[in-house]
C-alpha cells in the first residue's frame, strides 16, 4: 500500500485539534477499520525519527460502530499543542493491522 500526500488545514497551537479520516478503497468503498490501531506522528524535521517527533500520539483505536463505516477520528489535546513551538510541521498517519503490518496512509 502505498501512501497518500494531503496537507492537513491549519490548526492552532494551544487548540483541540479534532481530525477525521474517512478511510476508503480506491473505488470510494467504505474500509472496515475494525481490530487496527493508528498513529498520528507530527514532525519539525522528517530525518528525525518518531522517537523525537515533536508530537506523536497513538495507539488510537476506533470504536465499532465507526470503525465498520471505516471513520478514524483523532482528537489531539490543546495540552499536547500547546508545547508545539509555531511552525509549519510535517505529520504522518500510520495504520497497525490486527496482524502488525504497518502502513503509512498519509503524510503532509
Amino acid at each position: 500500500m502505498s501512501f497518500i500526500q494531503q496537507d492537513l488545514t491549519a490548526q492552532a497551537r494551544g487548540d483541540t485539534w479534532n481530525l477525521q479520516f474517512n478511510m476508503q478503497d480506491v473505488d470510494g468503498n467504505v474500509l472496515d477499520v475494525t481490530g487496527n490501531q493508528y498513529w498520528f506522528t507530527l514532525k519539525s524535521d522528517v530525518g528525525v525519527t518518531d522517537a523525537q517527533a515533536d508530537l506523536q500520539l497513538g495507539p488510537v483505536v476506533i470504536p465499532g460502530a465507526e470503525a465498520a463505516q471505516g471513520i478514524v477520528k483523532i482528537t489531539v489535546s490543546g495540552a499536547s499543542t500547546d508545547t508545539l513551538a509555531p511552525a509549519t510541521y510535517n505529520y504522518d498517519l500510520q495504520e497497525v493491522e490486527s496482524d502488525g503490518t504497518v502502513n503509512t496512509l498519509l503524510i503532509g
